[in-house]
């Protein structure tokens, strides 16, 4: 009798600890999925991220609590314009009471939504308010990690202009007022090349104090090549930039209206807006084995000399530069050589609707020259740099572009003609698409 009276106590103080945990764990469930809790994790999350919370009803889950929903709002003066996630959940370290604080694990969402935009805030030259609030009043709620299984975001830029991120997975570590965050997957478009497609392979990303820095991004279009992209998105008056370097990008991702033209480029850009401008930008680019074909002055260029290359021409050097905002953009520099049949150097402007305008210099070499009767006189060629050059105009739009040199050596088939060409006016007369039979009966007469 006196052994099993030991044991009672022990049993007694088992049972005793298992009735304060389980009306502890009780208390601290119905406390967690109460009002006092949700206030404070909207209080928290509206303090950390400048925006306006709302937080679905809560529920327990294993270690932690579930939310349907969490949505934010924030304002012209914030970077975060909105959030939107479903499914939320938070895994807690319910240990963590005891030091002062709530410590969350992590927080995972099933599907983020996110729109950022400029921010018209002025930035303090000292520390910051948020990073005043967040030194003098600590947070009682500590996250750890954020992740996100399927995140959209929508980057609002100046001008009506946007990047839209579809379908990348997110993770972010905070850090008091800092947070890293990286993201994989993806796709990712842009109103600025509406045409061009790139899959994301990653990007980091650093926040603090409300400002943003992109420190590396990878992207590949469905074709082929690589972009590099790095940027800083201050919260205030300061100038914010984007810059990107390309690499074997095929000509008809960056350039989709210029069909005629294939082959891989190379090259950098950079776009630059501060809150209230409007942006500009400016680049380079440089051609890989660029194929030149469909083109009807180098059609022409065919038909006369009997040379076919002309119409798929090797183009060995090919580089221009460009500058624009908005409204327009400036092709600078351009630099088009096929060695041993022609070069081509000029300028030409763009605009927002769809207007083309240019003027360049067209040097043709001697030899090929020599086959085309009566060229130097009826074309008004100079010589240098081992090309005879004559000016040509470009106009209309990207969709449909012409040129005047088509129409000129139009004219050198009809001035010389007889002399051209063994068989005769006939197939001078067919090159030119003159088939009617007036004028077929007014050639023969000549």
């Amino acid at each position: 009798m006196r052994i099993s009276r030991l044991w009672i106590l022990p049993c007694l103080l088992a049972v005793v600890a298992a009735v304060v945990v389980i009306w502890a764990t009780v208390m601290m469930g119905r406390w967690l999925t109460g009002e006092g809790f949700h206030a404070l994790l909207e209080r928290e999350a509206g303090r950390a991220l400048q925006i306006k919370a709302e937080l679905g009803p809560l529920s327990l889950e294993w270690l932690g609590v579930t939310s349907p929903k969490f949505r934010g709002t924030g304002s012209e003066k914030t970077p975060l314009k909105k959030l939107d996630t479903e499914g939320l959940h938070a895994k807690l370290r319910l240990t963590s009471p005891a030091s002062g604080f709530w410590a969350v694990e992590e927080v995972s969402m099933d599907k983020l939504k996110l729109h950022l935009g400029p921010a018209n805030s002025v930035k303090e030259n000292s520390r910051t308010n948020a990073a005043a609030l967040v030194e003098d009043n600590p947070s009682p709620v500590v996250i750890d990690v954020l992740r996100s299984r399927e995140s959209d975001v929508l980057i609002e830029l100046p001008d009506g202009k946007s990047v839209n991120i579809i379908g990348t997975t997110m993770e972010a570590r905070p850090q008091g007022d800092q947070m890293n965050c990286v993201a994989h997957g993806g796709t990712l478009r842009s109103c600025l090349f509406p045409d061009l497609v790139l899959n994301l392979k990653s990007a980091a990303f650093h926040f603090s104090n409300g400002d943003a820095t992109l420190s590396a991004a990878e992207l590949t279009p469905a074709s082929g090549g690589t972009v590099h992209l790095e940027g800083f998105f201050p919260n205030g008056k300061e100038e914010s930039h984007l810059k990107g370097h390309c690499e074997n990008i095929p000509t008809s991702a960056l350039l989709p209206h210029y069909k005629e033209i294939r082959g891989t480029l190379d090259g950098w850009g950079i776009v630059k807006w501060t809150p209230g401008h409007s942006r500009g930008g400016e680049g380079f680019l440089r051609g890989n084995n660029i194929i030149l074909e469909n083109m009807p002055a180098l059609e022409k260029l065919a038909d006369l000399t009997g040379i076919d290359e002309f119409r798929h021409l090797a183009v060995q050097e090919f580089e221009v530069s460009f500058e624009g905002d908005p409204s327009a953009t400036r092709w600078k520099n351009l630099i088009l050589e096929a060695k041993g049949h022609i070069r081509l150097t000029g300028e030409a402007t763009t605009t927002s609707e769809g207007a083309l305008a240019g003027n360049f210099q067209l040097g043709i070499t001697g030899n090929i020259i020599n086959m085309i009767p009566m060229a130097p006189q009826i074309l008004g060629l100079r010589e240098h740099d081992g090309y005879l050059w004559m000016p040509v105009t470009i106009g209309g739009t990207l969709d449909h572009p012409s040129e005047d040199l088509t129409v000129r050596l139009g004219l050198v088939v009809a001035a010389g003609a007889e002399g051209l060409l063994r068989k005769g006016v006939r197939q001078g007369l067919d090159i030119l698409g003159i088939t009617t039979g007036e004028t077929e009966e007014k050639a023969s007469k000549k």
